[in-house]
């Protein structure tokens, strides 16, 4: 018994080697996913690849085009925590009042234990970024020696590569916790 030949020629790669460009491109779309482009392909190609093929196939396409050089920052354990507001505001329906109410994903990460912390709160304000980031170091039991927020304008107010103007209100928090807050820079 002989073993087939493993590099077959196959159409429905073809096709889909032919969209490869399209599919990248609506990747960086925001809420585009691969289940959604494979119906899309499979509605323009009934006999092609199933969704675990189809996937694979541009999954091992990505991986090939990434660099292969790999930056790593190292980090102490307990030194930094990682804070921003996550993605599009999301809602709940208060049911005593009749309506959506619009509010946004604080979200937090340790650097090494990678211990995570979410919460909604009303609005990216001051007041409501300070009272998610101490409700995240009640969480955490302590504090970070530093924070590092992302230049979002409730916490840094000029930013600059070397030396960004951080929010007085941050600033007063990280001086009454004992921490340093240093943004993440720019490039």
């Amino acid at each position: 018994m002989k073993g087939g030949n493993p590099a077959y020629p196959d159409r429905r790669f073809e096709t889909f080697k032919a969209l490869l460009p399209y599919l990248e491109t609506e990747m960086k779309r925001k809420h585009v996913t691969l289940g959604l482009l494979w119906e899309e392909y499979k509605s323009a190609n009934p006999d092609g690849y199933s969704l675990t093929q189809f996937r694979f196939h541009f999954n091992r396409h990505a991986k090939a085009r990434k660099p292969t050089t790999v930056v790593r920052d190292t980090y102490n354990p307990g030194e930094k925590l990682f804070i921003d507001f996550a993605g599009v505001p999301t809602g709940y329906y208060d049911s005593e009042k009749g309506c959506t109410v619009t509010v946004q994903m604080f979200v937090a990460c340790m650097a090494v234990s990678d211990y995570g912390f979410a919460m909604c709160v009303p609005s990216q304000k001051s007041e409501d970024f300070i009272h998610a980031i101490i409700c995240c170091l009640k969480s955490l039991g302590g504090v970070p020696h530093i924070i590092v927020p992302d230049n979002l304008k409730s916490a840094v107010i000029k930013t600059d590569a070397y030396e960004p103007t951080l929010n007085s209100i941050l600033a007063d928090m990280a001086n009454h916790y004992g921490c340093s807050v240093l943004p993440a820079r720019q490039p």
